[in-house]
């Protein structure tokens, strides 16, 4: 099933009625996302996967904030928190950077 297929069906099985936008502009970034939506950028949110002691973390993150890997070690009470690589992000995921969903995902 390719991205957005399982996308729609992880929406589906919430059981809410939910309906995709097809956007006209590119929206790889939190920015680009609100501009394209007319949205403030607060409104937007990132996920973000991220690394704890080797093991993939997503965190979401409105739009207009950043994540901070400090805090997010401490809550996680991890040795050592990264962002993951392009590469990691899509294995983890199936989606590319700039286009990973909160939901849908590969694992």
């Amino acid at each position: 099933m390719r991205g957005p297929e399982r996308v729609q069906a992880a929406l589906k099985a919430t059981g809410l009625d939910v309906k995709p936008i097809r956007l006209q502009k590119s929206a790889r970034t939190a920015q680009l996302a609100a501009e394209a939506l007319n949205t403030a950028l607060g409104s937007i949110v990132k996920s973000l996967v991220f690394l704890a002691d080797g093991e993939p973390v997503l965190v979401l993150v409105a739009g207009d904030r950043r994540a901070d890997p400090v805090k997010l070690k401490r809550l996680l009470g991890a040795r050592r928190v990264m962002i993951a690589d392009a590469e990691r992000v899509k294995q983890e995921t199936g989606f590319s950077i700039g286009g990973v969903p909160p939901i849908g995902h590969r694992q």
